[in-house]
């Protein structure tokens, strides 16, 4: 096709091969080489994208999960066909973001309650808040702009025991936004309810400012 150009879509001067666009481009090894679980690439340049993924796959005793290394490949095509086909690009780092939130989204959907850290799975325990108090768990899911966000509440009391919980989708732009949007429905539904003795829970990302500061706009913009 004449509108197709047969080198790498990531601006290199390099035949776009499935080996170089996944894993040789630099941009591909970029995205590697961040969070979650840093991959640094160096393959022979005769592999094939499957024997490298293979090889890859047998030292799965390294810390590297399946799940993992699929979820990078599958992220950076995405990256290539929004670059093709609707001229949008983003740097490694809010891509290296999105994977770390669709990485997240799945072990939630798909294990019991555990905490997925570099590689390897840890109980996370949930405490019980202090005699006659409540605790308020909250929990924002953002994968990207191509899907909608969502937020869970749960109220339990002293002894563990479920009281109330409510959840919902919402549009929101970055995963920072989806956080600060989740916390406002948390104050929002604490008035609702009339709590009042009660603490707050939840995974807030390391950029507690950006949160901070989006909560205080989204707090203005409905007042």
């Amino acid at each position: 096709m004449e509108d197709v150009h047969p080198n790498c879509s990531f601006g290199c001067n390099t035949s776009e091969t499935i080996e170089h666009l996944l894993i040789t481009c630099p941009y591909a090894k970029s995205v590697w080489a961040i969070e979650p679980n840093l991959i640094y690439v160096n393959p022979d340049n005769t592999s094939s994208f499957l024997e490298i993924c293979k090889t890859w796959i047998r030292r799965l005793d390294s810390g590297i999960p399946i799940e993992i290394i699929l979820t990078k490949a599958w992220f950076i095509w995405k990256e290539r066909c929004n670059r093709v086909f609707e001229q949008k690009q983003q740097t490694k780092t809010p891509l290296g973001l999105e994977i770390q939130r669709f990485l997240d989204f799945w072990y939630k959907s798909n294990m019991p309650p555990t905490q997925f850290i570099k590689g390897k799975l840890k109980i996370q325990n949930w405490s019980l808040p202090n005699t006659s108090q409540f605790k308020l768990n909250i929990d924002a899911a953002w994968i990207s702009l191509d899907f909608p966000a969502g937020f869970s509440l749960i109220l339990r009391n002293d002894v563990g025991d479920f009281e109330l919980g409510r959840a919902g989708p919402f549009t929101a732009s970055s995963p920072e936004k989806a956080e600060a949007i989740g916390l406002l429905q948390s104050v929002n539904w604490a008035v609702e309810k009339g709590l009042s003795n009660f603490t707050v829970e939840g995974d807030l990302p390391r950029t507690a400012n950006n949160v901070a500061d989006v909560l205080a706009k989204e707090a203005k913009s409905c007042s």
